[in-house]
């Protein structure tokens, strides 16, 4: 690459102080760094708190400032040094959450001041743990199944959910101090406990098509689930059910939607061989759902997604994963291949790229979401039961703001009551791509020219203890600032709108901003709220 002439001052961020023997190599990088921008004939600036470094002695650097590595210092920083450039990347964690820090806040721009090596939306990508996962998934990279949990409580359900052994992270640590490994069935048993004390069910995923080396362990495998109490089996086998009704009679029996069911026969058939419900096949037309439960026996509950990840060929028995990543899509593996985007290359033409288009047939390419929220009282009047969200690989806040909003859609139309404009918006404000109605209303056609995901809020905080008025202790997730306008979550109401007035730290100390990951922040919200409580910010 040749060199940059229109940049004559640079800013390296150091990585602030470190333990001997761990992230030594922030400090030999930044070194390395600053020499090679001044041999470059570029004037350097370094910021870095820990004059214990070979990176501040004072022939590294052409000026150094030994100050705090936060927001608001660099900030003054780069207001009077003016530096056409900054390098974040050699500082870990510090660096990068300083730039990003830099970028929303606006100082970048107001100083005209451009990012080196790593873009700002690139950083934030690889950052934010699930926004990194969809991008892995969007490129067809393999990605370990895994999810997001913000409390004791929820990781042992996530670990319910993935199965045995998990490997546990914890967010914002170095070297990986906190993680481990859990390897115990007791924890499934407490989950299903948490979860029936909260009143809620527990179903069981059981919707892989086991091989013939895997039938051996499963009669075993039922059994525990039914000593577990579950409350229902997700089956995608007749193999399965049968093994189901043997070894775990009491427990309700759910024929997943990778059985393929889009026709009464099929539901009949199963409903003959033990199945209390059925979810419908994506590619279930409205009208045929009217037809199925006129030709169903009223005891069978039909059940439909209405939201999230819409698979196609057919209803997630996905071809392309297997062939192209090696990822089982019956194992719960799916690489999401549906999502890239394709094009052709004709033998005697090489480099000539034409985009892949059918007008009828199998459709294997899909970038949107499903989001049936507005039509809701329909789905109910065609005799669906009970609507499914795709919540896989997402986060807590997404589970809390789908449902919610598809709760009170539910309420709303069940009493006759139009649906408030409000519930449509939130179903916005959670990470998405294009929304669609998917199979309901006719074909929908291939969809693959846009797989970008969509936002309009970030998680500020979460709610660990509020009293009656609103007195609460939060927990930080993104930065936010005294004068934001927040929005906070609860299970009972609407979201309600806030201006911060006053917040402070763990000492009793008013603070203007959330500057530290995961820190506590006291501060009055406008009403109670219950613990996990929700504070965002929308964009």
């Amino acid at each position: 690459m040749p060199k940059r002439r229109d940049i004559n001052k640079v800013m390296v961020i150091g990585s602030g102080p470190i333990v001997i023997g761990q992230a030594a190599e922030f400090d030999y990088a930044g070194t390395q760094a600053c020499l090679a921008l001044k041999e470059e004939g570029y004037e350097v600036i370094l910021v870095n708190s820990n004059p214990a470094t070979i990176m501040t002695d004072t022939h590294i650097a052409d000026k150094v400032y030994m100050e705090p590595l936060t927001l608001e210092y660099v900030a003054k920083i780069i207001r009077f040094e003016r530096p056409d450039a900054i390098v974040p990347g050699l500082g870990g964690q510090t660096g990068l959450n300083l730039a990003v820090q830099l970028a929303k806040k606006g100082i970048l721009k107001e100083c005209q001041v451009e990012i080196l090596g790593t873009s700002f939306e690139s950083i934030e990508r690889a950052e934010d743990r699930e926004l990194f996962k969809e991008l892995c998934e969007s490129l067809g990279e393999p990605v370990i199944e895994s999810k997001i949990a913000m409390s004791v409580e929820e990781a042992v359900e996530v670990a319910a959910q993935i199965g045995y052994p998990v490997v546990l992270r914890p967010a914002y640590t170095l070297g990986g101090t906190g993680g481990g490994f859990v390897d115990n069935e007791e924890q499934l048993r407490e989950a299903v406990q948490l979860a029936h004390s909260m009143g809620r069910r527990v179903y069981v995923t059981c919707n892989t098509l086991p091989r013939e080396d895997e039938l051996a362990a499963l009669p075993k495998y039922l059994e525990f689930l039914q000593d577990v109490e579950a409350d229902a089996l997700i089956i995608a086998d007749i193999g399965v059910l049968e093994l189901a009704k043997k070894h775990a009679p009491r427990v309700a029996k759910h024929i997943s939607t990778q059985f393929g069911v889009i026709n009464s026969a099929a539901a009949n058939a199963l409903y003959a061989l033990g199945a209390d419900t059925v979810v419908l096949a994506r590619e279930t037309p409205l009208e045929d759902i009217r037809k199925i439960r006129r030709n169903t026996p009223p005891e069978l509950r039909l059940e439909a997604f209405v939201h999230g990840a819409m698979c196609v060929s057919f209803s997630g028995r996905c071809l392309l994963s297997n062939y192209l990543t090696g990822r089982d899509a019956n194992r719960g593996q799916c690489a999401q291949p549906c999502r890239w985007k394709y094009h052709l290359v004709e033998e005697k033409r090489p480099g000539e790229y034409f985009e892949i288009s059918e007008d009828g047939g199998t459709h294997i390419m899909n970038s949107r979401d499903m989001c049936m929220i507005e039509h809701i009282p329909e789905l109910i009047d065609a005799g669906i039961d009970s609507f499914k969200i795709e919540g896989r690989m997402k986060s807590s806040y997404y589970a809390a703001v789908v449902t919610n909003a598809y709760r009170h859609a539910i309420d709303s139309a069940v009493a006759g009551a139009p649906l408030d404009p409000l519930w449509v918006e939130e179903v916005n404000k959670v990470s998405h791509r294009p929304y669609t109605t998917g199979f309901y209303f006719g074909d929908p056609g291939q969809y693959y020219h846009d797989a970008t995901y969509f936002t309009d809020a970030d998680v500020a905080a979460v709610v660990g203890t509020c009293d009656a008025d609103g007195n609460a202790v939060l927990c930080q997730r993104n930065k936010f600032y005294r004068g934001d306008e927040l929005e906070l979550l609860t299970t009972d109401a609407a979201p309600v709108k806030f201006t911060v007035e006053h917040m402070y730290n763990s000492e009793g100390e008013e603070i203007d901003d959330t500057r530290h990951a995961m820190m506590a922040i006291h501060m009055r919200l406008p009403r109670y709220a219950e613990r996990y409580s929700i504070v965002r910010k929308c964009r």
